[in-house]
C-alpha cells in the first residue's frame, strides 16, 4: 500500500472504513467472510469458520485503524490458518486499550498557553504532514515537572491517548526557551501515535516500530529535534 493508503486506514470508524476492511478480505479469497465491528472490552477479535465456508470476524473498531499489515495477516489468516499470520494480529490485539465507559466525564483541554496556541499548531502539523486527516484532541498537560537539580532530569513532552485519541504536551514547553519547532515536532510525533498504533511482539510493547520510525522522517531536521530532545529538558528546568 502506498503511504496514502496507509493513512486511510488509520480514519476514525466509518461505515466506508468498514466496507473497505470487508472487501479486503474477501478480494480474491476462497472464504466468503463478514465483518462486525464490536467494543468489547475483553474479546478484541474472533473468528467463526462457518458450516456454510463463510467466516464470520468479529473485531473491536480499532481493527479499522489497523496498519496494513496487520489487515494482510489477517486476511492470510482466514485463508490459510497460519500460526504466523496470526501472531501479528494476535500482538495488535493485545495492544488495543477499549475506550473507557460512555459515561467517564469528558476532559477540559487548554489550547492556547502564554507562549504557544497548541490549537493552531496541530491544526497546521495536521495540514502539513497529514493531509488534514487526523482525528484528534490537544491540550497542555495539567501540572508542571518541579525544577529538581542534579543528572538524570527528564520529562514526558508529550503523550498520546489512543482511548480518547488525545494529545497533551507537557506545560513546561509553553516557554521562550522551547523552539517553535521543536514544540511542532512533538506534535507532530504526538499525531504519528494515531497512525501507527502500540503493538506487542513477543511479549514486549512496541510503541515505536519500524513503520513509525520511517515515517516519522518526514519531519525536517529529525536528528536536530532528537538532539534537543536530550538537552532541552536541563534549559526548561533550571
Amino acid at each position: 500500500m502506498s503511504s496514502h493508503e496507509q493513512f486511510e486506514l488509520f480514519q476514525p470508524p466509518t461505515e466506508q472504513d468498514l466496507l473497505r476492511v470487508t472487501s479486503f478480505l474477501n478480494a480474491a479469497g476462497n472464504i466468503p467472510v463478514r465483518v462486525v465491528v464490536t467494543r468489547n472490552r475483553v474479546t478484541m477479535i474472533s473468528i467463526a469458520f462457518q458450516d456454510d465456508g463463510t467466516a464470520v470476524v468479529r473485531l473491536h473498531e480499532q481493527f479499522l485503524h489497523a496498519p496494513p499489515a496487520v489487515v494482510r495477516a489477517l486476511r492470510t489468516y482466514i485463508r490459510t490458518r497460519r500460526r504466523a499470520a496470526w501472531a501479528v494480529v494476535s500482538d495488535f490485539a493485545q495492544g488495543i486499550v477499549p475506550a473507557p465507559a460512555d459515561h467517564a466525564r469528558p476532559t477540559t483541554l487548554k489550547t492556547r498557553g502564554q507562549v504557544y496556541d497548541l490549537k493552531a499548531i496541530a491544526r497546521s502539523v495536521n495540514s502539513e504532514f497529514f493531509g488534514g486527516r487526523v482525528s484528534y484532541k490537544i491540550g497542555w498537560g495539567r501540572t508542571r515537572a518541579r525544577k529538581t537539580r542534579g543528572r538524570g532530569r527528564s520529562i514526558r513532552y508529550g503523550s498520546w491517548d489512543a482511548s480518547h485519541r488525545t494529545i497533551r504536551i507537557h506545560p513546561l514547553l509553553d516557554d521562550t526557551k522551547a523552539p517553535f519547532d521543536f514544540v511542532r515536532y512533538i506534535v507532530f510525533h504526538e499525531m504519528l501515535h494515531a497512525l501507527v498504533p502500540s503493538s506487542r511482539r513477543n511479549g514486549r510493547r512496541l510503541d515505536h516500530p519500524q513503520e513509525f520510525r520511517l515515517l516519522e522522517r518526514n519531519f525536517p531536521e529529525l536528528e536536530k529535534m532528537h538532539q534537543l530532545a536530550k538537552v532541552l529538558v536541563n534549559r526548561l528546568l533550571d
